[in-house]
């Protein structure tokens, strides 16, 4: 059982389930607290490392540069009180060593063994199999191109491979080191020469279909290079795990709120705790509503019963979609538009 509230996990849930993040989700802190436990014989305070973990990514907007110190003031905020003093101050001193992934100097050794493993553990990914690195990037390329654009990402994201490139050592720790540093170096490689190659474009087409060869033989396509369709697929499979895992977002609502929003009575979340201010929609009476990447059962079924159906919902996830059809035969609307959104969209990667 986690030590901290259950409605803060609930919140941090919700932050984590957010549109924009497609590496910095849940996912990223399952596997972490996963990882930890394998680590749990080196680590002097759990509870440290634990809500660090919860709360390192707890702010994450992609077009800003001090995610860290918001996620760090966030948990101090919401944790003071209801954990030790020490423990909460350790876990802030993990959240913000994660902007540069450098130790703070001074540190006493238990403390300093700590945040060590936590920075390692953040960073374990640069070490994994390259199908698992490979998503990895993509995932990246996701959350930044939308906000950069393709050839600011690519710059940036090129810096900081030859940054972390040059590093004498890349984890903290010894056993980290020796475990992740050399399967690390070949991804990054791997990743920065499908960045610099001049064969490949950031829309994922080919200046030529020849493999890449490299000292090791011929390479596969490298991970900045991933298609539209790549991009889409992580999109679904991602979307449809979270149905799965009954994620925040894909839980529909109830035919009460339909009940309710049928007599006037109702409201829209876009984000976690914020209804969007109804005066944003107008009059929505009479009028057919379109709802893009909406198939978990929440805003089209409310808009529907506010307007009048039908809606329709379009969403690359065909769990989520079903989620649609489900509250649709729940609530007795009439009729529903729910659809597989196209394989393939616009944005470059």
């Amino acid at each position: 059982m986690s030590l901290i509230p259950a409605r803060s996990i609930v919140a941090l849930r919700r932050r984590y389930a957010e549109p924009h993040r497609t590496y910095h989700g849940q996912s990223h802190v399952d596997a972490m607290l996963q990882a930890t436990q394998a680590r749990s014989r080196d680590i002097t305070d759990p509870d440290a490392v634990e809500l660090a973990t919860w709360y390192q990514d707890a702010i994450y907007d992609p077009a800003a540069t001090d995610n860290e110190a918001r996620s760090a003031d966030l948990l101090v905020a919401e944790m003071a009180g209801s954990q030790s003093p020490s423990s909460l101050r350790t876990a802030e001193l993990m959240v913000r060593a994660t902007a540069e992934h450098t130790m703070p100097a001074g540190l006493p050794d238990a403390v300093a063994g700590d945040v060590s493993i936590f920075l390692d553990l953040d960073m374990g990914i640069l070490g994994a199999d390259p199908a698992e690195y490979d998503a990895y990037e993509a995932g990246i390329a996701a959350e930044y191109v939308p906000i950069h654009g393709a050839e600011a990402y690519r710059s940036g994201r090129t810096a900081f491979l030859r940054m972390m490139l040059a590093r004498d050592r890349l984890f903290h720790t010894d056993a980290s080191h020796a475990a992740m540093d050399t399967p690390a170096r070949a991804n990054m490689r791997r990743a920065l020469a499908g960045l610099e190659g001049p064969s490949r474009r950031m829309d994922g087409t080919a200046t030529n279909d020849e493999p890449v060869e490299t000292r090791d033989g011929p390479a596969m396509r490298p991970p900045a290079a991933v298609r539209i369709d790549e991009v889409a697929r992580i999109n679904r499979e991602g979307w449809d795990r979270r149905v799965d895992d009954h994620d925040v977002w894909t839980l529909p609502v109830s035919p009460q709120d339909i009940g309710r929003a049928r007599l006037g009575d109702w409201f829209v979340l876009l984000t976690p705790n914020k209804p969007v201010p109804r005066d944003w929609f107008g009059e929505v009476a009479g009028k057919d509503i379109l709802c893009l990447a909406s198939g978990g059962g929440q805003q089209g079924p409310i808009l529907a019963a506010a307007g009048g159906p039908p809606w329709t919902s379009r969403s690359i996830a065909p769990r989520c979609l079903r989620i649609c059809r489900a509250v649709r035969r729940l609530s007795r609307f009439p009729a529903m538009r729910a659809r597989n959104a196209a394989a393939r969209c616009t944005m470059p990667v």
